[in-house]
């Protein structure tokens, strides 16, 4: 009984391992403002949602570089 768990609990967290491999590749193939659904049998549902890119900060609002900071 104790094994049997023990293999059940190794194997979800191998899966999920899995799965969260894979949601990193799908997030650098989704384009922006599209949303991916995933379903498993027990009713779970992970939704991944991109959303658009936010604008570019405007030059004066941008971090200092190096060459820019002073004492």
């Amino acid at each position: 009984m104790y094994l049997t768990e023990r293999v059940r609990a190794r194997t979800a967290v191998e899966l999920e391992r899995e799965r969260n491999k894979a949601s990193v590749d799908l997030v650098t193939q989704v384009k922006d403002g599209m949303d991916f659904f995933e379903s498993e049998p027990g009713g779970r549902t992970r939704v991944i949602r991109r959303t658009s890119s936010p604008a570019p900060l405007e030059p004066s609002r941008q971090s200092p570089t190096a060459g820019e900071i002073t004492s």
